[in-house]
C-alpha cells in the first residue's frame, strides 16, 4: 500500500500532515497499528472518534441521519403523549357517560370518582399483604408485579379523575403535561434541582 503524498493524519491544530520518503514508510506501519501523526510529526495513539482519513461528507451524512432519527424519536414521543392523553380522556368520558353515572348528580359523580382513587389504594395494600403472606387464611400468594399493577391502577384512576374535573374546561396542554409540571414542582420543592 502506498502512502506517498496522501494525507496521513492531522497535527495538533487539525491540519493535514503529508509525508514523503523514509519517514512515511516508518509511519505507515505505525498508522495501521492505531497511531496518527501528532504535533511535530510525532506518532500519537489514534483516539479520535472519527479518523482523519474519513471523508467529511461521510461524517456530515451520518450526522444528518442521526438528526433525522432524533426528530423521528421526538415525534414518536409527542404522538405517544397525544395518544395517552386521548385514551385518558376517553376512559374518563366512558365512566362519566355510563348510564348509571350519567343519571347521577354532578357533585355525587365527582365524589364517586375521587373515592375510587382511595378504593384502588386499598387494593394496593391488599396485594402487598398477599405478597408478604401476612394473611394466614389466604395461601395463594401474589407476586410483587401485582402490587405494581395496583399502584398503576391508582395512578390511572387519579389521572382519569383529573380528566373528569377538567371535562367542561378548555385548557392548554394535556393531563400528562400537568403531571410533568407537578413532578418538576415537587422535585424542586424537595431541593433536587441543580443550583
Amino acid at each position: 500500500m502506498s502512502y506517498r503524498n496522501e494525507i496521513h493524519g492531522l497535527d495538533s491544530e487539525g491540519e493535514p500532515v503529508r509525508m514523503d520518503g523514509d519517514a512515511l514508510e516508518h509511519y505507515a506501519a505505525e498508522a495501521e497499528a492505531g497511531y496518527v501523526v501528532g504535533a511535530g510529526g510525532k506518532l500519537v495513539p489514534d483516539v479520535a472518534p472519527i479518523k482523519a482519513t474519513s471523508p467529511p461528507m461521510k461524517f456530515l451524512a451520518e450526522l444528518e441521519r442521526l438528526r433525522a432519527e432524533v426528530e423521528k424519536a421526538e415525534q414518536a414521543l409527542e404522538d405517544a403523549d397525544q395518544t395517552s392523553h386521548r385514551q385518558l380522556q376517553e376512559l374518563s368520558d366512558w365512566i362519566d357517560d355510563w348510564p348509571e353515572n350519567a343519571r347521577r348528580d354532578p357533585e355525587a359523580l365527582t365524589w364517586g370518582r375521587l373515592a375510587k382513587v382511595s378504593e384502588e389504594a386499598g387494593e394496593v395494600i391488599a396485594a402487598f399483604i398477599s405478597v408478604t403472606g401476612q394473611n394466614p387464611r389466604k395461601t395463594e400468594r401474589m407476586l410483587m408485579l401485582a402490587v405494581e399493577s395496583e399502584l398503576l391502577d391508582v395512578a390511572l384512576t387519579a389521572l382519569c379523575a383529573v380528566a373528569h374535573l377538567r371535562r367542561e374546561e378548555i385548557r392548554a396542554g394535556t393531563i400528562l403535561d400537568s403531571l410533568r409540571v407537578h413532578i418538576a414542582a415537587v422535585h424542586s420543592r424537595a431541593g433536587l434541582d441543580p443550583s
